[in-house]
C-alpha cells in the first residue's frame, strides 16, 4: 500500500480489516483490530525483507535505536485531554515535530536521544503512552478500526524532544528492564530431582491456568504466571520463558507473540527482586504425586508397599487444583501513591468509568433521546452537549428494547436536528442482542464489545437481565451492575444504564426511592439522573439524586422538539425529519404556577401540613391539582417533606429552628451528625450553628441552647 510520508524506516505489515471494525488474521475475539502485525518484527532491523502489506492493510513501524529500530520514539496522545496534558507540560503547547493524526489523538515522533527508552502505558500521564526500544506505531497512511487513516500533520522531520521529557525517560531507563539472558539469582534452581519436580510443576500449572485475555487485564495476568515460576518456584528466567512460550502463549488471546520475550523477562525481573509477599512453597519432590506430579514413592526399605484395597478406582484420579486466593490486595506503599484525576466524560453528570450511571425515569418519558443525543455528540468528538463540557470518542448502544429500523431512524433525526454528520460518527449500536448480562459469559463478551469505547449505554436495565428469574430481577440484579463495575475498570468504558422509574405514591416526591427495584439498583450506581417532566411541551428535567464522587450539580433543563430544515415540507401528522433536545436556561413557568407556590410558601411558613392532600384542602383546591408545584418546591430545596411532621419550609432559618426544636426536646446528643439526623438537617446546618454561638456543648457534651 502506498505509505502517506516516504520514510527511510523499518515497515512491516499489518493485518488489514476487510469487515470493517474486524481483523484478517482469523482470530473472531481479536483485540488487535487495526494493530495487529502480519508478520514477525521483533527481530527485525534495517534491510531486512519483508513481505508486502496486502491491498487495505497497514504497516507498522519499529521504535527505539538504529539498527534494530527507526531511531525515533513515539509518543501516541491517545485523545484530545491526553494532548491538552501533554501541552501543559509543555508550556502550554505540542512541541515542533513530526506529527501524525490516529483514529482518536496523534503520534509525536522525537530523534531518539541515545540511551535506552522504555515502552510505557500511561504511566507519564492517563491517555499518553512511549513506544521506544523493542516498540512498533501503527504508521502514517494506515487505516483505522473507525474507518479512518492515520495521516500526517505535517511535514516536519522527527525533533529533539523537550528536555523535561528527556529527563523523565532517563530516570526510567537507569534501572535495568529485563533479567539479561543467562543471568542467575540467588536461590535459583538449575538441576536435581527438586529442580525437576518444579519444572513439571509449572509446566502443569502453565497447560491448566487461565489465559491472558486483551482488555481483561492481560499484563496483569502474565506477571501472575511469570512470578508463580520466577519467584515462587525459584526457576531461571530463560527457563520461564522456554516453557511459557511452549505451553501458555499459544493460548492467550491473542498470543504475545514477538513481544513476549522482553515483557516474561522484565516481569521475571520485577518478580525476582520486587516481590514482597511471602513464597508459595510446592509440595516437595517426594509429594508430588498428591497433586498428580511425578511417580508415588518407593516402599521404605524392610517395609512392604502399601497396597490399594481391592475397592480402589485403578485409573489416575484429577488432581485438586492449586488454591489460590480469590482476593487481591494493594498495599500501603501503592495506597500511599498519587491517585489521578477522575477522567470524567461527563462531568456534571459525574458520568466516569467505574460504576455505571443510572438514567431514570417513566417509560416514554424521553430517556432514550437523552442518552442517544449525549452519545451522539460524544461520538461526533462535539466537545460539547447542551453546554456542558464532554470527552469524544466511541460511543456504543446496547438497545434490548428496539429493533433497528427505529433506533436507526431516531440517530438520523437527531443528527439532521444538530448538525452531525452520522457517517462521520464513532458510533455503533447492537440491537435486540441474543447475550443478556445474566448469561455465564456476560462479563468477557461485554468486555471485547467495549474495548476502546468511550460511553456505552444499555437500554433497558430490566430488558438487559431478561434472563434473570423474576425474584432476582427485584433482590439480585445488583451484581449485574457491579458487573458492569468490573468491565468498565478492565475497558476504561464508562456505562450508563437505563432503569425505570415505579408510580410514587401522592405524597411523594422525587429522589433515589422512584428507582424501580430494590435499594441495591441504587447503592451499586455511581451516579441516578431521574428524568421527570415540567411544564411546556416536550420538556423534561434531569436532576442528579446521588453522586458519589462530587457534590451534585443544578438540574439540567431540556427540550425535545422536532426541527423542519430550511425549505422542507411536511404535512399534518408527518414526522419531522431532525429532532433537537436543547437546553433550555430556565424551566418554563407561568405566572398562575408561580403565584400557587408563592402561596403554598406562605402556608407552610404558618406551619407544617401533613400530606399533599392537606396543602390542598389548606388552600382549598381541588385533589391533585398542585402536586407539581409542591414537587417544584421540594426540588427546589424550598421545601421539604419529614417523617412523621409532614411538609415544612426547608430555608435556612427554618433548618436552623429545627436544630433549636431538637436541642430543646432533648440536649443529649452522641454528636453533631446524631443532632442533625434527629433535626432532619444536614451536619453543617449543626456545625454552623455552633460556629454561629446558637447552641453551644457543656463540658459533659450536652447541646445547649446559647440565650442572649
Amino acid at each position: 500500500m502506498p505509505v502517506a510520508r516516504p520514510v527511510a524506516f523499518p515497515l512491516f505489515a499489518i493485518h488489514h480489516t476487510p469487515d470493517g471494525p474486524r481483523c484478517a488474521c482469523g482470530s473472531a475475539s481479536c483485540g488487535r483490530v487495526g494493530k495487529h502485525p502480519a508478520v514477525a518484527w521483533g527481530e527485525l532491523a534495517y534491510g531486512d525483507a519483508v513481505p508486502r502489506p496486502e491491498v487495505g492493510a497497514g504497516v507498522g513501524l519499529k521504535t527505539g535505536a538504529h539498527p534494530r529500530g527507526s531511531d525515533v520514539f513515539v509518543v501516541d496522545l491517545d485523545s484530545a485531554e491526553a494532548a491538552d496534558a501533554f501541552a501543559q507540560r509543555n508550556d502550554g503547547a505540542l512541541p515542533k515535530t513530526y506529527t501524525v493524526k490516529t483514529g482518536r489523538g496523534f503520534q509525536l515522533y522525537f530523534a531518539h536521544p541515545g540511551f535506552t527508552v522504555r515502552n510505557s502505558v500511561g504511566e507519564l500521564a492517563p491517555g499518553i503512552d512511549v513506544r521506544g526500544d523493542g516498540g512498533f506505531v501503527v504508521a502514517s497512511g494506515s487505516p483505522h478500526r473507525s474507518g479512518v487513516r492515520y495521516e500526517d500533520m505535517n511535514k516536519e522531520e522527527p525533533g529533539p524532544a523537550p528536555s523535561w521529557l528527556l529527563e523523565w525517560l532517563s530516570s526510567r531507563s537507569s534501572r535495568p528492564t529485563v533479567v539479561e539472558e543467562g543471568r542467575l539469582y540467588p536461590g535459583d534452581l538449575t538441576d536435581g530431582p527438586e529442580h525437576a519436580h518444579r519444572v513439571a510443576l509449572y509446566t502443569k500449572y502453565l497447560c491448566e491456568t487461565p489465559p491472558c485475555i486483551e482488555g481483561q487485564g492481560g499484563d496483569r495476568r502474565l506477571f501472575e504466571v511469570v512470578q508463580y515460576g520466577a519467584y515462587d518456584l525459584q526457576l531461571p528466567t530463560d527457563e520461564v520463558l522456554e516453557l511459557v512460550r511452549e505451553h501458555f502463549d499459544p493460548r492467550c488471546v491473542p498470543p504475545w507473540d514477538d513481544a513476549l520475550d522482553e515483557r516474561v523477562r522484565h516481569k521475571a525481573r520485577s518478580a525476582k527482586e520486587e516481590s514482597t509477599r511471602p513464597r508459595m512453597e510446592p509440595l516437595p519432590a517426594d509429594l508430588g504425586h498428591l497433586i498428580g506430579v511425578g511417580p508415588a514413592p518407593a516402599s521404605v526399605e524392610g517395609r512392604p508397599p502399601v497396597e490399594a484395597p481391592p475397592h480402589a478406582p485403578t485409573t489416575p484420579q484429577p488432581s485438586a487444583p492449586r488454591i489460590v486466593s480469590p482476593f487481591e490486595f494493594v498495599w500501603a506503599p501503592d495506597l500511599a501513591k498519587p491517585v489521578p484525576p477522575v477522567p470524567y466524560v461527563v462531568r456534571h453528570f459525574g458520568i466516569a468509568p467505574g460504576r455505571p450511571t443510572l438514567l431514570a425515569g417513566y417509560g416514554g418519558i424521553g430517556k432514550t433521546f437523552v442518552v442517544e443525543c449525549l452519545g451522539l455528540h460524544i461520538a461526533a468528538g462535539a466537545g460539547k452537549c447542551w453546554e456542558l463540557p464532554i470527552v469524544g470518542g466511541r460511543f456504543v448502544l446496547f438497545d434490548y428494547e428496539m429493533t433497528l429500523p427505529p433506533t436507526q431512524r431516531r440517530f438520523q433525526r437527531l443528527a439532521l436536528g444538530h448538525g452531525i454528520d452520522l457517517r462521520l460518527c464513532d458510533l455503533g449500536v447492537t440491537s435486540m442482542p441474543n447475550l443478556y448480562l445474566s448469561d455465564a459469559d456476560a462479563e468477557t463478551a461485554f468486555c471485547i464489545a467495549t474495548e476502546g469505547a468511550t460511553l456505552a449505554a444499555i437500554d433497558s436495565l430490566a430488558a438487559a437481565t431478561a434472563t434473570a428469574d423474576e425474584k432476582e430481577n427485584e433482590k439480585g440484579i445488583r451484581k449485574y451492575l457491579d458487573l458492569l463495575t468490573r468491565v468498565s475498570t478492565k475497558t476504561g468504558c464508562c456505562f450508563v444504564v437505563l432503569v425505570h422509574e415505579r408510580k410514587t405514591s401522592k405524597d411523594e416526591a422525587g429522589g433515589l426511592q422512584r428507582v424501580r427495584g430494590s435499594s441495591a439498583i441504587t447503592d451499586a450506581a455511581g451516579a441516578v439522573i431521574s428524568v421527570s417532566a415540567a411544564e411546556g411541551d416536550g420538556v423534561i428535567v434531569l436532576d442528579q439524586t446521588k453522586a458519589s464522587l462530587r457534590k451534585s450539580e443544578d438540574n439540567l433543563t431540556l427540550k425535545i422538539e422536532d426541527v423542519w430544515p430550511e425549505g422542507s415540507i411536511g404535512g399534518e401528522g408527518d414526522d419531522a425529519p431532525g429532532l433537537r433536545v436543547q437546553r433550555l436556561e430556565e424551566r418554563p413557568a407561568n405566572e398562575q404556577s408561580a403565584k400557587m407556590q408563592a402561596r403554598i410558601v406562605e402556608l407552610l411558613s404558618k406551619g407544617p401540613q401533613e400530606t399533599k392532600r392537606h396543602i390542598e384542602r389548606a388552600l382549598g383546591m381541588r385533589s391533585g391539582s398542585v402536586g407539581h408545584e409542591i414537587d417544584a418546591l421540594v426540588v427546589k430545596r424550598e421545601i421539604r417533606k419529614l417523617p412523621g411532621v409532614g411538609f415544612v419550609l426547608d430555608n435556612p432559618v427554618s433548618r436552623r429552628d429545627r436544630v433549636l426544636q431538637a436541642v430543646a426536646a432533648s440536649g443529649r446528643w452522641r454528636s453533631a451528625a446524631e443532632l442533625a439526623k434527629a433535626a432532619h438537617v444536614e451536619t453543617d446546618v449543626v456545625n454552623e450553628a455552633l460556629r454561629a454561638g446558637v447552641i453551644c456543648r457543656s463540658s459533659d457534651g450536652l447541646f445547649l441552647i446559647v440565650t442572649r
